[in-house]
């Protein structure tokens, strides 16, 4: 398994650390282009937003790297990020990219289902270990957001 990941904001940053602390196989993209655009507009349906569009041409540089198993983020949204997921499996499919597409969801509850799916990321890793890596990852993407803050008010002005 060689997964990847899209570049959708900073979260690939976070989705890297997850898979250095499992010491999984990936590869990242390159970083977002007007090669990923057109990638994904010849792929994506005409009237498919523009993340979509830029996501999938990401999965096919990806692709064209040795990647052939997609982690990716789901859940609700303002938009129809939800079923990126799904989309992008089928528009992928259909056009010959054979990629498993792994979706990690928030719990809500559910936490069982949500430790699944990274076990089925690390492998052999116990659940202690896996914990651990839940733990460091949610740590990195705050660190992440307050970056993210700091470079917003430092733009602004406001320090």
């Amino acid at each position: 398994m060689k997964i990847t990941f899209p570049h959708m904001g900073n979260t690939y940053i976070a989705v890297k650390a997850l898979l250095d602390d499992i010491g999984a196989d990936y590869v990242i993209p390159p970083l977002s282009s007007k090669r990923s655009l057109e990638i994904g507009t010849k792929y994506a349906p005409e009237m498919a937003c523009l993340p979509l569009k830029i996501n999938i041409g990401n999965y096919i540089e990806a692709y064209e790297k040795g990647a052939d198993t997609i982690l990716t983020a789901g859940g609700r949204g303002p938009c129809r990020f939800g079923y990126y997921c799904e989309m992008s499996r089928e528009i992928l499919c259909d056009n010959g990219y054979d990629m498993e597409v792994i979706v990690l969801e928030p719990p809500e509850g559910d936490i069982v289902n949500f430790i699944g799916k990274i076990k089925k990321l690390a492998g052999s890793l116990n659940i202690y270990r896996i914990l651990n890596v839940i733990k460091n990852t949610t740590l990195v993407a705050k660190r992440v957001d307050e970056l993210e803050r700091l470079a917003f008010k430092i733009g602004r002005g406001s320090l």
